[in-house]
């Protein structure tokens, strides 16, 4: 048998009968690696090879096979595997990479390839550089902008109302060279139906959420996959239950009666329905993408929440990002213990979703959406494996789901997610054995993407980056005092920026909302500004007139009016400002929307709308470009220019 190690050629590597016999020589391949003596982790089939020599080269395993019968060619790295496990690396289909940092963290949890659910330009770049070898990293299966109805629930959205919308937008993702059409939750049926049509004419799938508005079975017949098990609670209701999800207003007071027993699943929920619809799915050659973490994150009780951030994965998570976790427990105010308790009650009906899914044979694959609320982007994916385990999966059919699962749903079943001979060379080495616990993915010695190899001391250089970026973007305002409140008043942190003129950083604000009680009845804006964090405390309440402050409480003003405004909305309005004598005198604001964007920067990443502001104080005019976050950060103020392109440009960038 001959086989090709890249320019390397091994000769008999092994021959008939399983005996060794000598490679010819040559010039060693620069990417060729050894894997000698180690347990291999093949996932074709539930089993362990012992003491099994592997070798890759230029992405793909070129030889597999006992160690005594395959010898290793002069010249070639040889990783000592003697007591690990080669296994598969892992595959996390709901991903949302926008930087390095993030595909680094990837790579550190053992994800060799992720779908990305928010394709952007800063996606697809990412994916050349992974494809050209020119970073490490995860490969890349890319989906589009969310393309989603009225009211769009994210900024940064494409908007389908109209079905000649729907040509328009398949057509234009198509041509970037995405790989998928994001639909999502507030799509009419008749805009799904022609973004269906637009679809299968451009040979592109959707996949995404399942639209409120669209029947299950009807989204399975037109969607390749699904999120988040959208559809799937809904079909399984019993007749006449309402559907409540997570997110709803009315959520808490339904988990609420779960949890003191004044309400039963079993008089919400048919099972019978419920398996019913996981075998349409399995009929219909339908993906669900759970994403049990997240919807856990949505209600963790703060005993819970404590606990998370003792996890040594908090540590690698951006303070940006940690801060946005613990705001978005906010809309849980008022939850009592009855309430958490209905949450974690439902949340095991969702795990018996999945196992619906499962036993009856339809797609599953796993998939994480970090960095949503307590969704790790390090080790997310093994987090994700134990709640599928908890559900009742075996770590083998666990495992299966971010391996040989995504690689029948990418289309190289029998190519990738398995250890074998002609396959992708995407591999984990790990110290325990993951069919025994999937917890053995978190001891990863070394991880192969394609042709990459990093060993421990380069995954532990990534988690020092990991960490070192937080520390930067905690350490700007690590000296900022608590909050001066009045009685009764409860104020989050909600925004922080740096200003910066000409490059250089000159100050920081932070901005938030002090509230009188547990509701907003009386909103007041607080910015705190560096050289003694003066306070300006101004009134937002809509019985109020507008004032500006020259602050950045003032976008909290601004955010009020703008958030009402569609694309290329102008408005006109006047404010108060503080006059030279103390007393207020009147200013014109005019302000135009333009469409949605995404901005990759010191949040992260987010979706925003950006204005056209001009502000005119008598003969004075002063201008500025106001991006306004979408989605959890709607109405609040991402990035700010004022007087661009001039030398007296000032810019306000957000970190959270």
């Amino acid at each position: 048998m001959r086989q090709l190690l890249g320019i390397v050629v091994l000769a008999g590597l092994m021959s008939a009968c399983g005996e060794a016999s000598q490679p010819m020589q040559s010039e060693v391949d620069a990417t060729a690696r050894a894997f000698v003596g180690v347990n291999v982790v093949p996932m074709a089939e539930e089993t362990v090879l012992s003491n099994y020599t592997v070798i890759t080269a230029q992405g793909r395993i070129q030889a597999v096979g006992p160690r005594s019968g395959v010898q290793v060619p002069e010249g070639v790295p040889v990783v000592d595997g003697s007591g690990l496990y080669l296994a598969p690396g892992l595959a996390d289909m709901h991903a949302h990479p926008m930087t390095q940092y993030d595909m680094d963290a990837y790579l550190v949890s053992g994800v060799t390839l992720i779908r990305a659910m928010w394709g952007e330009p800063a996606v697809l770049e990412l994916r050349a550089k992974v494809k050209n070898g020119d970073i490490p990293g995860p490969r890349i299966h890319a989906g589009s902008r969310i393309v989603d109805g009225t009211p769009v629930i994210h900024y940064g959205t494409e908007r389908v109302v109209a079905p000649e919308d729907a040509e328009r937008v398949v057509a234009h993702y198509q041509d970037q060279g995405y790989d998928f059409i994001k639909v999502y939750s507030n799509l009419s049926l008749e805009a799904f139906d022609a973004l269906s049509a637009a679809a299968k004419r451009h040979g592109i799938p959707l996949e995404g959420h399942i639209p409120d508005e669209v029947p299950t079975e009807h989204a399975f017949e037109h969607m390749r996959a699904a999120e988040h098990l959208t559809g799937i609670g809904k079909a399984s209701l019993v007749d006449g239950a309402e559907h409540l999800p997570r997110w709803a207003p009315v959520f808490a007071a339904f988990a609420t009666s779960l949890g003191t027993g004044e309400a039963k699943l079993d008089n919400h929920y048919d099972g019978t329905k419920l398996k019913q619809i996981a075998q349409a799915a399995c009929e219909a050659n339908f993906w669900s993408i759970p994403t049990l973490i997240t919807i856990r994150g949505t209600g963790l009780s703060p005993e819970k929440v404590a606990f998370e951030t003792q996890r040594e994965a908090f540590q690698y998570t951006d303070y940006a990002v940690r801060t946005f976790w613990q705001l978005g427990g906010l809309f849980k105010q008022g939850w009592t213990e009855a309430t958490y308790r209905g949450s974690d009650i439902l949340l095991e009906h969702e795990m018996a979703q999945v196992k619906a899914l499962h036993d009856a044979g339809a797609g599953l694959l796993l998939g994480t959406d970090s960095q949503n609320p307590w969704a790790f982007l390090v080790s997310g994916v093994v987090d994700e494996l134990g709640l599928f385990v908890d559900a009742g999966l075996t770590p083998f059919q666990a495992i299966q789901t971010g391996t040989t699962a995504a690689a029948a749903y990418m289309g190289e079943e029998g190519t990738a997610g398995i250890v074998a001979t002609g396959a992708r060379s995407d591999l984990v080495l790990l110290r325990n054995n993951p069919l025994d616990d999937v917890n053995a993915y978190r001891e990863i010695v070394g991880v192969m993407a394609g042709d990459q190899w990093l060993d421990r001391p380069a995954l532990d250089g990534l988690l020092a980056g990991l960490f070192k970026r937080s520390q930067s973007n905690e350490a700007v305002f690590a000296d900022a005092p608590e909050w001066e409140l009045n009685s009764g008043e409860f104020a989050p942190i909600s925004a922080e920026f740096v200003i910066k003129q000409g490059g250089e950083q000159i100050g920081k604000e932070r901005i938030a909302m002090a509230w009188q009680g547990p509701a907003p009845v009386a909103a007041v804006g607080l910015v705190q500004e560096e050289g003694g964090y003066g306070q300006v405390r101004v009134d937002l309440r809509d019985d109020q007139p507008l004032k500006l402050t020259g602050s950045s409480v003032d976008l909290l003003s601004l955010g009020a009016q703008f958030s009402a405004m569609a694309d290329g909305d102008s408005i006109s309005l006047e404010a108060e400002i503080p006059g030279d004598d103390g007393m207020p005198r009147t200013v014109q604001i005019d302000a135009v929307r333009n469409p949605a964007e995404v901005l990759v920067g010191y949040f992260y990443f987010t979706g925003s709308n950006r204005y056209d502001v001009t502000i005119r104080d008598g003969e004075n005019k002063t201008e500025a470009q106001v991006w306004m976050g979408g989605g959890f950060y709607n109405g609040w103020p991402v990035k700010v220019l004022v007087q661009p392109g001039t030398e007296d440009e000032i810019e306000l960038a957000r970190i959270l």
